[in-house]
Parts: structure tokens; C-alpha cells; sequence
């Protein structure tokens, strides 16, 4: 997939790619760059994921396991999740997740305009407002050292200059890192 625009620099064409690929113990990646050299940034996240142990994959190959989604973060301190459900419900929201700190919104990708609006009608300030790859399909992963290997992958791949975001399916079953952190 990739879509051409040329709205930073003059004369300068930038490209969205998105790669596709699997990381360690199968966990599925969904990558998203912005480059203007789709050559450079081809190498750059293969050869990240060669050397990690995660690998590239074909178009459609990994993305089947997630959804395009709208998701926004909001901090529990500026609204009650009640009033906050009223707001963003009738606008398009799909749920409201209460994350204790902070709420955690989803909407369909034709919803988002319309839920952002709304939030801002509102007065309510979003920590982050972002189209996002949600899995469908998670990927649970119960062996410590390939949650390393993915995380530090994923680490890896977020720090690459073009890479705007980095998706995966990893589920981290919960208390996985419990003893370690109790002992250590």
C-alpha cells in the first residue's frame, strides 16, 4: 500500500508504505512508514528484521489479523466515564475502556472525524488521537525470552528514521514477568 503526497517539502515526494511482517514466536507486525526513498526504508526495516529474528512477509499476509481503527487516550482526571460514554457514543464510538488513569476510546475508521469533533465540542483534551492497527487476532506469547526478542525487535523498528509506527498482536499473558520482578 502506498500513498503519495507532497505536503513538507517542495519538490520532495514523500510515500506511506506500510510493511508487513512476523516477529519471533509468530507475532504478527504491521509497520507504517512515511519515506522519501521507499528503496532506503525497504532495507532499513528488512534488515532490522533479519537480524532480530523477525522477517518480512507479502502484502495481506499479517494485516487479515488486524483492524483499522480510530483510538483515543483520554486522562480519567477531565471527565466521569459515564458522561464521557454519553459524549462519544452517540458520536460514533465503538467502546470505552476504563484503564484506571486513563480511558482508552475506539471507533471505526469512518467514525473518527465525528467522535474527534464531539471530544472537542466537549471541551475534552485528548492525550493522543491516532488512526491505529488493533489485533483481531492475538497472538499470546508465554516464553519470557520471546517477549524480549519481540519487544526488543519492536524497539528496533520504532527507532528507525521513516518508521512512524509499529503494530503488532502480541498478548503478553498476564503476571508472565511477576516472579522475575518479585525476586529481582
Amino acid at each position: 500500500l502506498i500513498r503519495r503526497f507532497n505536503e513538507w517539502v517542495p519538490g520532495v515526494v514523500y510515500e506511506e508504505i506500510v510493511y508487513e511482517g512476523y516477529a519471533p514466536g509468530g507475532v504478527g507486525l504491521i509497520v507504517e512508514v512515511t519515506t522519501d526513498n521507499k528503496n532506503r526504508s525497504a532495507s532499513e526495516v528488512r534488515s532490522t528484521m533479519g537480524k532480530l529474528g523477525g522477517n518480512l512477509a507479502g502484502v495481506n499476509a499479517v494485516s487479515f489479523q488486524f483492524e483499522r481503527k480510530g483510538q483515543f487516550m483520554i486522562d480519567a482526571e477531565q471527565i466521569g466515564e459515564e458522561a464521557l460514554m454519553e459524549t462519544v457514543l452517540e458520536a460514533g464510538a465503538e467502546d470505552v475502556k476504563n484503564h484506571g488513569d486513563h480511558f482508552e476510546l475506539i471507533s471505526a475508521l469512518t467514525d473518527y472525524d465525528t467522535v474527534w469533533q464531539a471530544l472537542q465540542d466537549a471541551g475534552i483534551e485528548t492525550a493522543s488521537a491516532e488512526l491505529v492497527y488493533l489485533p483481531n487476532v492475538p497472538m499470546p506469547v508465554e516464553d519470557r525470552e520471546t517477549v524480549r526478542k519481540v519487544l526488543h525487535l519492536i524497539e528496533k523498528l520504532e527507532e528507525l528514521e521513516d518508521v512512524r509506527a509499529v503494530h503488532s498482536n502480541l498478548d503478553i499473558p498476564e503476571g508472565l514477568f511477576e516472579a522475575e520482578e518479585a525476586a529481582g
